[in-house]
């Protein structure tokens, strides 16, 4: 008479060992789902920022905004104030998702990280002039991830680290 053991690997055994492919597979599966979800959100994210509105908005951004005085002049227009600030709202939004990490910060550099410091250092003039305004700083996420977007910027310009004060000496301003 054999006893379990001798018989090879019991019921026990066999159900362990199905009970762990069973989360190995799972634990792929949701990693594989959101990853998905990331890409297709950057994507739905890349061609939210390429919009015609968003893209005046930022070319106004950087043609017309050197200063706050500039952000009181392009108030008298009220159409193209309203595209320069949809813009920057849209820049937040991808920083709060960069700093959710509901899509990837080195993907977002790599594709906006350029844009984003240009936008950024004309756009911070258009907070200054909406703080007083409003008695906040609006757009807390675009003013974050703008820092990181000039810092990131400037370092593969140089290619080489640099510090935090070399990084914004305005030299984007163009």
């Amino acid at each position: 008479m054999s006893t379990k053991r001798e018989a090879g690997m019991d019921a026990d055994g066999w159900t362990v060992i199905v009970a762990f492919a069973a989360l190995a597979v799972s634990i792929g599966t949701w990693f594989h789902g959101r990853r998905e979800k990331q890409r297709d959100l950057f994507l739905s994210l890349h061609e939210r920022l390429t919009h015609p509105d968003l893209l005046s908005g930022r070319q106004i951004l950087w043609d017309e905004i050197r200063g706050s005085g500039n952000v009181h002049d392009l108030l008298q227009r009220p159409h193209d104030y309203r595209q320069v600030v949809s813009a920057i709202a849209m820049f937040d939004i991808l920083g709060l998702y960069v700093a959710k990490r509901y899509v990837s910060k080195e993907a977002v550099l790599q594709e906006w990280g350029s844009t984003f410091a240009r936008t950024y250092l004309h756009g911070v003039h258009v907070l200054d002039a909406r703080e007083p305004k409003f008695g906040w700083r609006p757009w807390p996420h675009f003013e974050e991830f703008g820092q990181e977007a000039v810092l990131w910027h400037v370092q593969m310009e140089r290619g080489h680290p640099v510090e935090v004060s070399e990084a914004f000496d305005n030299r984007l301003l163009r």
